[in-house]
């Protein structure tokens, strides 16, 4: 009983590692993925930032606006803000070309 057990709970968390994997095998080397989250950190150089548990990296190229399009500086990244992010997947996580900050509507 006790080996069918193990079994059992072995079978479970592979099913469960493959379902995690599949879904990020999904996206493509250099295609754009756009996701929205809150910055839960970021870097003390503004080298990146984590949004959603994921590490956004930025670049020189990275282009930081609002939701006017009016063009921002990468020190209005902050602590608890909400992004809306274009990027394209790394191999340490994701290239940032675009982020856009939502201002919250009054």
């Amino acid at each position: 009983m006790f080996l069918k057990n193990r079994y059992l709970l072995f079978f479970s968390i592979m099913l469960i590692l493959s379902i995690i994997n599949y879904g990020e095998a999904q996206i493509k080397k250099d295609e754009t993925v756009i996701f929205s989250g809150v910055i839960e950190k970021v870097d003390k150089n503004y080298k990146f930032i984590v949004v959603n548990e994921r590490m956004i990296l930025l670049s020189n190229t990275t282009k930081i606006v609002d939701d006017n399009g009016n063009i921002l500086q990468k020190s209005n990244l902050k602590l608890n803000v909400l992004v809306t992010i274009e990027a394209i997947q790394d191999p340490i996580g994701f290239l940032a070309n675009r982020i856009t900050i939502k201002v919250p509507k009054r």
